[in-house]
């Protein structure tokens, strides 16, 4: 059974992938009607999946609709990945 602070945590072999449900809003100047998407990431979760504040990530287009984030290791070589 899990506990209310088991939500959202870091997946793990034991757990299943750790999903998130993010609105994707409007940016931009609407009275020049240049309006881009915007997707905002932020909470303890992103430090659990091994994105820390400070790291550089890789940004790349899957498919449409799917993208995957890789945050750069203290090395150069490991990563800590989420796909959208």
């Amino acid at each position: 059974m899990k506990s209310k602070g088991d939500i959202g945590r870091c997946p793990t072999s034991a757990r299943p992938k750790m999903v998130r449900s993010l609105a994707v809003e409007a940016d931009g100047d609407r009275w020049k009607g240049d309006i881009n998407p915007k997707i905002r990431l932020k909470g303890q979760w992103l430090a659990e999946a091994g994105f820390k504040p400070g790291s550089r990530v890789n940004v790349r287009c899957i498919a449409p609709g799917m993208i995957e984030l890789r945050a750069y290791g203290s090395r150069g070589n490991r990563y800590a990945s989420v796909v959208y």
